[in-house]
């Protein structure tokens, strides 16, 4: 109790108090989306821990997520229709794909390569049907490198929580390409990583949004420019 009033005061100094305020609330939410659905998606895990064997493995980063009303903040910048397909690269525990079934798309993919974390994503689904019956059909997992992943060139939100490092970046990256290439459509890639954003550049992104989510930055990448509201007027 004692590190947490430290910690709460030196979070005042930095970051002022309503900033501190609202990142105590996204630690609450983080815990309380998975006391109330009966899940275990919030908990991080380093990857030296999992037993699996994989020649990428020491490319990957430590399994982590964030908030949902961080999540949400996100998506809400991001046009969705009804028949967008969202995919997770580097999908863990299953808490973004779970989030993601709000949202209105027609088919909701999670590619990890941990069989020990897929399986506690899929326990995840399983609960979370009980409460959303209507998102039945929707999850598909992919126990897979994500460099191993075959597109069927309908996947359009993209979506990457630090997975791993530009080694495995650039070549998915020029995966993502050649799906474009073969079936043209608007791309969103969301990159929550302040690390090797300019690597997406380089493959013809452009900036669509930059979101500040207190202590990381969420960028948002698309294919194609589009302009504002406030750029048209």
């Amino acid at each position: 109790m004692k590190e947490l009033f430290h910690y709460f005061f030196y979070s005042i100094r930095k970051r002022g108090l309503g900033q501190t305020f609202y990142f105590f609330l996204l630690k609450i939410s983080n815990k309380y989306f998975d006391y109330k659905f009966g899940l275990d998606t919030s908990s991080d895990v380093e990857l030296d821990n999992l037993v699996f064997i994989s020649e990428n493995k020491k490319e990957g980063e430590n399994y982590g997520t964030i908030s949902p009303l961080l999540f949400n903040k996100i998506m809400r910048t991001i046009p969705i229709g009804t028949d967008d397909v969202f995919i997770d690269f580097g999908s863990g525990k299953g808490r973004i794909l779970l989030l993601a079934s709000q949202f209105g798309f027609c088919k909701i993919k999670g590619v990890e390569f941990s069989p020990e974390l897929n399986i506690i994503a899929q326990n995840n689904i399983l609960k979370w049907m009980r409460y959303f019956p209507n998102t039945k059909g929707k999850f598909q997992l992919i126990e897979s490198d994500v460099l191993l992943y075959k597109f069927n060139h309908t996947e359009n939100i993209l979506y990457l929580y630090n997975p791993f490092s530009e080694m495995i970046l650039i070549p998915l990256l020029q995966n993502i390409q050649k799906s474009m290439k073969y079936y043209e459509r608007q791309i969103f890639i969301i990159y929550v990583n302040q690390h090797y954003n300019s690597v997406i550049e380089n493959y013809n992104f452009f900036l669509y949004k930059e979101i500040d989510l207190i202590n990381k930055k969420c960028f948002i990448y698309s294919n194609q420019i589009i302009k504002s509201e406030q750029d048209i007027n």
